[in-house]
């Protein structure tokens, strides 16, 4: 049993003591603020030890949340984040609030308080902060937790995981017209930019993210077979491009106009870095008379424009389905739609069972579930590739025998592989004719 009661410190302040005595255990203790801090740590170190969950040899060594994101960044933890400048920013400000902070200490409660307080102080350029941003956050401060807590052993569990995730606006998908696409490329010819015609062409014609083109060396473009490889995309893989006769014509010509040492295809001529583009691009626009477009909207409208021409005619339907019960939220993060962790969210099924319906071309995919935020497995996959985050994604493979489209396995409807879904073990995927 517990005994609680009130102590005074040499400094004149007081604090609760809180002594945890079970029979053929050692003691515990700790001191609170509060009394029913005490008497809530107290219960909770109760059902650990009778429980067989509590470890002795930890409870008192107290480490802080600077230690911990010291240790983080020297385990090297950042290098398998893909954004890792992103993270560390995040991390810095997470340790300017909680660095002397006791793990121990960091509740549900504290980081609730705490997040409201990110999203109602505004940004440096004072601007808003939206929810996904502050999900953002989130995310680096639970991936931090969690280390803790599974690698570390430093504290029991991520109370992270115990916040709901705020409810962030659908993304933006800006199409441009094809008079718009026919006044932006006119545009971009009477810009400073020697390179903006060929990069938005590049962007228009294989939905080539702008990071990628602009990281284009001119070893990576084959001229004679007219394909461009991409040395590392946005899931860490490489990948090819084909490349249209505009295109090549581009870079025919850039190429005979290049500098010999330099190697990138759209290089600085003051740097030996990659261009900067938002000046001309936004003259551009502004020339064209085009409003709320973006570089990323020239994917957005490739892949509409392509979709439209037939490309993905032969798509299958695909039904992923988990079983996690004390699930809130569970959504599918994969290269058929850019790792993005909320744009496809699964739907709550009964006896605790999620499933989703995809409509996927033929071929090779990766995929990982995300549920209340943690990226976690699919324990059904037959196939696991590891990724640079230390971990591996799940393998999806759509193939198409006229007239049904099959990932592993062909069921007759979309109808009864959701049926299916619900009815048989953890998870499993099914597809049926497209």
């Amino acid at each position: 049993m517990a005994s609680i009661y009130k102590r005074k410190n040499a400094n004149g302040t007081t604090v609760w003591r809180a002594v945890v005595r079970i029979t053929g255990y050692p003691n515990v203790c700790n001191h609170f603020e509060r009394k029913q801090e005490a008497e809530d740590w107290a219960s909770g170190i109760e059902r650990q030890i009778k429980a067989g969950q509590f470890k002795f040899d930890q409870h008192k060594k107290v480490h802080t949340f600077g230690e911990l994101v010291n240790r983080y960044v020297q385990d090297g933890a950042l290098e398998h984040h893909r954004s890792a400048d992103d993270t560390r920013r995040h991390l810095d400000y997470w340790k300017s609030r909680f660095d002397d902070y006791g793990l121990v200490h960091i509740t549900p409660e504290l980081l609730g308080k705490e997040r409201q307080a990110l999203a109602d102080t505004p940004t440096p350029k004072g601007r808003a902060r939206t929810p996904s941003t502050v999900n953002r956050y989130m995310a680096s401060l639970s991936s931090l937790l969690t280390y803790a807590a599974q690698r570390l052993n430093w504290i029991n569990e991520n109370p992270a995981l115990r916040l709901i995730k705020l409810k962030e606006s659908r993304g933006r998908d800006r199409v441009l017209s094809e008079d718009e696409i026919t006044r932006l490329l006119a545009a971009s010819r009477q810009t400073k930019s020697p390179y903006l015609y060929c990069i938005i062409l590049l962007s228009l014609t294989t939905g080539a993210r702008q990071g990628e083109i602009l990281n284009l060396e001119w070893r990576h473009i084959d001229f004679q077979n007219r394909i461009a490889y991409i040395k590392e995309s946005k899931n860490g893989r490489p990948r090819s491009i084909a490349l249209c006769d505009p295109v090549i014509a581009e870079l025919q010509h850039l190429h005979q106009h290049r500098n010999l040492q330099k190697s990138l295809v759209f290089a600085s001529k003051t740097a030996f870095g990659r261009i900067d583009i938002k000046k001309s691009w936004q003259q551009a626009l502004k020339r064209a008379n085009i409003t709320n477009c973006r570089a990323h909207d020239m994917r957005h409208t490739f892949c509409t424009y392509a979709a439209a021409k037939g490309a993905s005619g032969r798509a299958g339907c695909v039904c992923l389905a988990l079983t996690h019960p004390t699930a809130q939220e569970v959504c599918i993060a994969g290269s058929f739609n850019d790792w993005h962790p909320t744009v496809t969210p699964m739907i709550r099924l009964e006896d605790g069972k999620w499933a989703k319906e995809l409509a996927l071309p033929p071929g090779r995919y990766e995929y990982r579930f995300i549920v209340d935020g943690q990226w976690v497995d699919d324990p059904a996959a037959t196939e696991l590739i590891p990724n640079s985050f230390g971990t591996a994604n799940a393998v999806l493979v759509v193939e198409v025998h006229k007239p049904v489209a099959t990932a592993r396995s062909a069921g007759p409807t979309p109808t009864a592989n959701r049926r299916a879904a619900t009815r048989n073990a953890p998870a499993q995927r099914q597809a049926c004719c497209a």
